[in-house]
């Protein structure tokens, strides 16, 4: 029979330390699960489970003495440091979501429209486009 050994890690504290600061600083919570490493009895096969941190619903994923933190799975990485930009990004499209419903609902134009996360972001980089390619026309239209 094959037996599992589960040993939890300690969360580093300087990289907790580093999540609660970005954390407070964006003035939203996080939730930590400690990791583990897996080990199977009698063989050199080891997994190490790596740190859980929730923070708005979504989970990344953290190392101990490592710089770079995941998004949901192992493939999505960005430096610790770039996560408090990640996290405004996040709140400035939630924001203006919740900005634009508001003001459609006080314009009675339309009933049921509701606006993801990709249209808001298509509309910034479609400005951007626009105020660099067609600078003058753009500020024209703007104003």
């Amino acid at each position: 029979m094959i037996n599992i050994i589960k040993k939890e890690i300690e969360f580093e504290a300087a990289l907790k330390k580093k999540l609660e600061f970005i954390c407070c600083f964006c003035n939203t919570e996080c939730v930590i699960k400690k990791g583990s490493i897996r080990t199977i009895e009698r063989t050199n096969l080891s997994y190490v489970e790596p740190h859980r941190i929730i923070i708005k619903g979504i989970t990344f994923l953290a190392f101990n003495y490592e710089t770079n933190i995941y998004i949901e799975n192992l493939c999505n990485k960005i430096l610790i440091k770039d996560l408090e930009e990640h996290d405004k990004e996040v709140k400035y499209v939630d924001d203006t979501i919740a900005e634009l419903e508001r003001q459609i609902l006080e314009q009675k134009q339309v009933k049921e429209l509701k606006f993801t996360p990709e249209d808001i972001l298509i509309k910034r980089d479609m400005d951007f486009i626009n105020r660099v390619k067609l600078p003058m026309l753009y500020k024209a239209i703007v104003e």
